[in-house]
């Protein structure tokens, strides 16, 4: 988790970044504490391209995965440990295309590897100033901007468990009744529970948010000091703009953010100087919001994707000596369901689903959905750790939707008047229906039946 705080003062900070103001512009804008995070895991992407010779061997044969313990049904499918069926298609070699970035006589093939999309939207408390993000991720980022209704998009996909519960209710407008009223139903009509769960759409395998030739875009190099810092001015919107920042060492990088107007102080500097070491790559964000006042409202979500497998959560950005909460509701795409390996996350939803609609962008057709909640003391100092895959337990919050049924009201001392002994009118039914009222009544009638024996042979002549 990528974690920011702004230096001005504890509590206006959000779980994005490190928060770095101008240094010739102090205040105006504060961002809210509470962020909003989406994370994808999307295995095999086109991430590159590989020049090599060209090959006259056509299609491949079918070729089954022997690991996966299948055995062929000679029908064109496979049957599956589970006695399910998997569609197996020819198995083509990439086709070759010519491309001028190969020298003569040699094609290119595309590469694929992981891509880890995270999805940001700062949310801005006041504004009328500028503010700067400084953003560390583990490899060459590339950057877009994504649709603003994409956090709404990914919520409509929570489903709860549905519990049903029937209770009655005895109501004298009714009229009254002696005995049970409810009759075999029980007394609170029992509980039952709705556990179906709606897929949704499927999306596809296009990835809209990294360029598969993003390795071969030249970086602007400038000298600071005695070392190079790289950067790529990438995105530019009406409330920020966006560059990614590349550099040899971090006086160098500190020299480039003081060029750059963003001031910085020695917590910010361990901070970036201990990532840049396991060489990190930065995305810089000058935010200038363009409308003014005090009600929060969220920046336009941005896209940050790069090669890997990894989502790490990086506690040492999160750390200043000032203080302050930070609370981050995070949400996972990714082909299992995930947890944070150092146990900080609040799990509060795990389900599988499809990635339809405004989620088809990221290049996984489906999975499972996480959603985690991070809540941070930041004068705490923790190592940093990474989301990792975990058992595909389904986690769904429980939704009760109760139905009242009314019925008349009982009345013990009316059954009484007409010479009833009373017996069944305090009964009430167990929860099993028809056989818990028998197995409560059975007692009470056998009392009933002796007392009336014993007063019919007190009636009878001696």
């Amino acid at each position: 988790m990528v974690i920011c705080v702004l230096l001005n003062g504890p509590g206006s900070a959000l779980a994005i970044c490190r928060v770095v103001e101008p240094i010739q512009e102090s205040g105006g804008v504060h961002f809210d504490p509470n962020t909003l995070a989406l994370y994808v895991l999307a295995p095999d992407q086109v991430v590159g391209h590989e020049c090599v010779e060209p090959l006259d061997a056509g299609p491949a044969e079918d070729t089954i995965d022997e690991d996966a313990g299948a055995s062929s049904d000679g029908d064109g499918g496979i049957d599956d440990d589970d006695g399910g069926e998997a569609f197996v298609e020819d198995e083509l070699m990439p086709e070759p295309v010519v491309d001028p970035r190969c020298d003569a006589g040699l094609v290119s093939v595309p590469v694929e590897e992981a891509v880890v999309h995270m999805v940001v939207q700062p949310a801005v408390l006041t504004t009328g100033g500028r503010a700067g993000l400084v953003m560390p991720v583990p490899a060459r980022p590339d950057i877009h901007a994504a649709n603003a209704d994409i956090f709404d998009a990914i919520r409509d996909l929570l489903q709860p468990r549905i519990k049903h519960v029937k209770e009655y209710v005895e109501d004298p407008a009714l009229g009254d009744t002696c005995g049970d009223p409810k009759g075999a139903a029980g007394c609170d009509g029992g509980t039952t529970y709705d556990d179906s769960y709606d897929p949704g759409l499927l999306g596809n395998e296009d990835n809209d948010f990294y360029d598969d030739d993003l390795e071969g875009r030249e970086l602007a190099e400038v000298m600071v000091g005695d070392d190079i810092v790289r950067f790529e001015e990438v995105l530019s919107t009406p409330d920020y703009d966006v560059t990614v920042v590349n550099a040899e060492s971090a006086d160098a990088l500190e020299e480039w953010m003081d060029l750059n107007g963003f001031a910085h102080d020695e917590h910010d500097d361990a901070a970036f100087a201990a990532y840049l070491e396991e060489g990190a790559w930065f995305v810089a964000l000058e935010v200038h919001p363009q409308q003014s006042g005090a009600m929060s409202r969220p920046l336009a979500p941005l896209v940050v994707s790069w090669r890997g497998t990894e989502i790490p959560l990086l506690h040492r950005l999160q750390y200043h000596p000032h203080g302050g909460e930070l609370t981050t509701e995070a949400f996972v795409m990714a082909p299992h369901r995930v947890d944070a390996a150092d146990g900080t996350a609040e799990p509060l939803y795990a389900a599988p689903i499809g990635f339809g609609g405004e989620l088809a962008g990221f290049g996984l057709a489906g999975g499972w959905l996480t959603q985690l909640r991070f809540t941070r003391e930041m004068d705490e100092m923790l190592e940093d750790s990474a989301l990792v895959g975990v058992p595909n337990f389904e986690l769904r919050p429980e939704l009760e939707r109760i139905e009242r049924i009314r019925v008349p009201s009982s009345d013990c001392e009316r059954d009484r008047g007409r010479g009833g002994g009373g017996c069944f009118c305090s009964l009430e039914p167990g929860d099993g229906g028809l056989a818990g009222w028998t197995q409560n009544a059975g007692p009470a009638l056998l009392a009933c039946l002796w007392l009336a024996v014993r007063s019919r042979r007190r009636r009878q002549p001696g």
